[in-house]
């Protein structure tokens, strides 16, 4: 558990946004020295616990209704983190798929046209067949 101290510091840099002008510099340094695999993206969803609340923090499904965080992740062929969008706990996957991928480009710029992104089962419908099939999915 983070000291209160803590807490409060990461509340600051979190209100500075300085882990959004981190990324995308990191991103670039990764890209320059080893070299990032967007022709490939995994796209997939997780439920955290959110004690603290928060703006994005809903009801989870999967903790007795305690309060939850929806965290869905864009990453290249190798892992690496593209883009992350959050949500309350109780939203399902396919609103996020475009969003997620939004992000991604918004950190990493337009996806190759030959993009090949990976989900589970909870992505199978319609929505998220349209959003992969346009030229630029994820816009």
């Amino acid at each position: 558990m983070l000291r209160p101290h803590l807490r409060r510091r990461l509340k600051e840099w979190a209100a500075q946004g300085i882990s959004e002008a981190v990324h995308p510099i990191a991103l670039q340094a990764y890209d320059r020295m080893i070299g990032l695999e967007p022709s490939e993206i995994s796209v997939d969803g997780c439920i955290t616990k959110a004690p603290y609340g928060g703006e994005c923090a809903g009801r989870s499904p999967v903790d007795r209704g305690k309060q939850g965080l929806k965290r869905s992740l864009a990453s290249d062929a190798c892992g690496v983190p593209l883009g992350l969008v959050a949500a309350g706990a109780n939203r399902h996957d396919t609103p996020l798929l475009g969003p997620t991928l939004e992000a991604a480009i918004g950190q990493v710029g337009p996806l190759p046209e030959d993009v090949n992104v990976n989900l589970d089962r909870g992505y199978d419908d319609s929505k998220s067949r349209t959003l992969l099939t346009r030229p630029d999915p994820g816009r």
